[in-house]
């Protein structure tokens, strides 16, 4: 997945580029410290789907942002696998160990 100068994946196209270049780093980024909360506050790892119920998105637009959070080792794969909405095997995230400090968030 490419990104843009302020950390944004898009599609290799160029209207996702351009899409991604007028969104700036106040979405994106407002997402990302979303997921990295809904991570902090749950019990175990969450898939994708999952963090997407919790935090009242729709679960396409929190794919790219665990690989941008991936990318900047603030979030990890845990290993553990649970059902997608399709059914079939999803990755588990967790907060990277790096990121204990995003752990003690507040339930």
């Amino acid at each position: 997945m490419p990104y843009d100068r302020n950390g944004i994946g898009h599609a290799p196209t160029d209207t996702s580029a351009a899409t991604a270049a007028m969104l700036g780093k106040q979405r994106p980024t407002h997402l990302r410290d979303r997921v990295m909360a809904a991570l902090s506050r749950a019990e175990g790892p969450l898939t994708a789907d999952e963090i997407a119920e919790r935090i009242g998105v729709d679960f396409m637009s929190i794919r790219p942002r665990l690989t941008e959070l991936k990318a900047k080792k603030r979030v990890r794969d845990s290993g553990e696998r649970g059902p997608s909405r399709s059914g079939r095997p999803s990755i588990k995230w967790q907060i990277a160990k790096d990121n204990a400090r995003e752990r003690k968030l507040p339930k």
